[in-house]
């Protein structure tokens, strides 16, 4: 095997990438049908299989002095099994193999922002998977993303094992999801990464309920324990939770609402924190809080326009990174980005988005993230395309602006800006799936 991916990697990015997509192509032109495996007569109970093929490849140039274009190809091959024996009970298994060859040498299979992330992810007890291999500029791994059972009913529901649990009303930026949330420029979010849980809901009405998430970790100190409310209240959705997020204790509000065709919406929390993982508190010295407030709006052009903006106060983040980059290079800081504390190195974010859809087959979509401190930016430019039932296409141009790399006294290459270090990178994905 580590010969097949060596082979790759000694093509070209671009040429390996055709080449993979050519293959999956040839072999998903005629999925295999049966993927309803069983149902029963009255369709309470049944057993489905789904798969599918990721193909990306991400084309990057210069971030460093003599780097050269960087090229990866990510690939991604997923089998969800959902089995229901009994309306009160189902279960849910996934199962995935992931390869990322870099073909530029550049290392940027670890921290790219646009790839869904490798390696050893938090919040899991136990691993469930492997790195079968991960050298000369090759990773491949497998693992189950998820493995669980719940149980339903009237009352509510009880989840247990590897899920995806998700919560805020966020778009962009996220405050109350930190249970291995998605990327801000993360582009494949069709998959929650899994952790190792149990999770409950309790109806109290026909419009509230309490719940319990309990995440796992080696160690009591990096579990989590978070508690929830939500209700409806006519047009306005709220959600409070709070309890323990690792080290942290948080309380959290989050709200949305519709006033006449406008959406609104806006999420607040507060950490009681260990006093490291970042430059300064708010309030205090362990004290932490974080913010996002926006809102959108849907026009009827074609099949539909919508205009979505966002600001982002993040408590974590480097209030600014031109004037103390060092920040980057603190254990604990990196520690709480890479657990996904928080998806953003900066303290102040607006982000807007233009999000069209052409016809049912194709949507185009034009973003971009600001810091309002130094100026710095990324924009994205993309268009998704569904082929057919089993193939789609996606293609995205990010362009950063800004304040680039500079030395500093001891000869290290750190931003000068939040965004302008960023390369500019071209985005290709194809997608196969029953």
């Amino acid at each position: 095997m580590l010969a097949s991916g060596s082979s790759l990697k000694s093509l070209s990015p671009a040429t390996s990438w055709v080449v993979g997509a050519l293959a999956s192509s040839f072999l998903f032109s005629t999925p295999a049908q049966g993927r309803d495996l069983w149902e029963s007569d009255d369709g309470d109970r049944y057993i489905t299989l789904n798969s599918s093929v990721k193909s990306v490849m991400l084309l990057s140039e210069e971030s460093l002095p003599d780097t050269g274009s960087q090229g990866i190809n990510f690939w991604r091959g997923r089998l969800d099994l959902q089995m229901v024996p009994a309306p009160w009970l189902e279960t849910e298994l996934a199962y995935e193999h992931r390869i990322v060859l870099d073909a530029g040498g550049g290392g940027l299979t670890a921290s790219s922002p646009f790839l869904p992330p490798v390696g050893e992810l938090p919040y899991r007890l136990i691993p469930l998977g492997s790195q079968l291999i991960d050298e000369n500029g090759v990773l491949y791994e497998q693992s189950f993303d998820r493995m669980a059972m719940a149980l339903r009913g009237q009352w509510g529901e009880i989840k247990v094992g590897r899920q995806a649990i998700g919560m805020g009303r966020a778009s962009f930026f996220s405050v109350l999801d930190v249970l291995s949330p998605f990327g801000t420029f993360q582009v494949d979010q069709e998959w929650k990464a899994g952790v190792d849980a149990l999770d409950g809901t309790l109806l109290v009405s026909d419009t509230s309920s309490v719940g319990l998430s309990v995440a796992s970790e080696h160690a009591w100190e990096d579990a989590a324990v978070l508690g929830r409310y939500q209700a409806y209240f006519k047009d306005v959705d709220v959600i409070v939770m709070g309890g323990k997020r690792s080290e942290d204790y948080m309380m959290g509000v989050a709200a949305s609402t519709q006033i006449i065709d406008a959406e609104f919406h806006g999420e607040f929390a507060g950490f009681k924190t260990d006093g490291t993982g970042f430059e300064s508190a708010q309030w205090g010295d362990e004290g932490i809080f974080k913010f996002v407030g926006g809102g959108s709006y849907s026009f009827g052009v074609l099949g539909g326009l919508n205009l979505l903006s966002e600001y982002h106060f993040n408590g974590f983040g480097i209030a600014n990174i031109g004037e103390k980059p060092g920040t980057l290079l603190d254990s604990d800081w990196s520690r709480r980005l890479q657990r996904g504390d928080f998806q953003t190195i900066g303290r102040h974010e607006i982000a807007a988005s233009f999000n069209l859809v052409v016809d049912e087959n194709m949507t185009t979509l034009a973003y971009a993230v600001l810091s309002p401190v130094d100026g710095s930016g990324l924009a994205a430019l993309g268009a998704s395309w569904s082929y057919s039932d089993h193939l789609s296409l996606d293609a995205n141009a990010f362009l950063p602006w800004g304040g680039g790399l500079s030395a500093n006294s001891w000869g290290l290459l750190l931003p000068e800006s939040e965004y302008g270090a960023s390369p500019a990178t071209l985005y290709f994905s194809l997608r196969f799936y029953d």
